[in-house]
């Protein structure tokens, strides 16, 4: 678990303009992923025609904690993230998005270039 003040705002929280999970964001890649996942996870929801109380007997999470979730009041752990995914059968991690990877791949370079300065 991280320390120091990484999860003091839930990702809601890092909202400037909109509503959730539709919303700008503040620069915060976390909550732009968890933002992410929460819209995956309504489109399925909506898509299968499932309750927070149909996915939490499907997947073994609690219905309260799919709600928080989706309303960007919680950051879920990984075994929370994989049974949900499990029983929606479809990855909630923006792993297919181009912008997401583009991201990952700036920051890996950067923090790169920051060591060999340095270094």
């Amino acid at each position: 678990m991280p320390g120091g003040t990484k999860r003091a705002k839930s990702p809601c929280e890092y909202v400037i303009s909109g509503e959730w999970p539709n919303a700008v964001l503040e620069d915060f890649l976390p909550a732009r992923v968890m933002q992410h996942a929460c819209r995956k996870l309504d489109e399925v929801m909506i898509g299968m025609e499932l309750s927070a109380k149909a996915l939490a007997e499907l997947s073994g999470v609690n219905r309260q904690c799919i709600t928080n979730v989706r309303r960007g009041w919680a950051w879920p752990d990984v075994l929370t993230v994989i049974n949900l995914e499990q029983a929606l059968g479809t990855m909630l991690w923006p792993v297919d998005d181009p912008e997401y990877r583009a991201e990952l791949v700036a920051r890996r370079t950067a923090s790169r270039e920051l060591r060999s300065a340095t270094g």
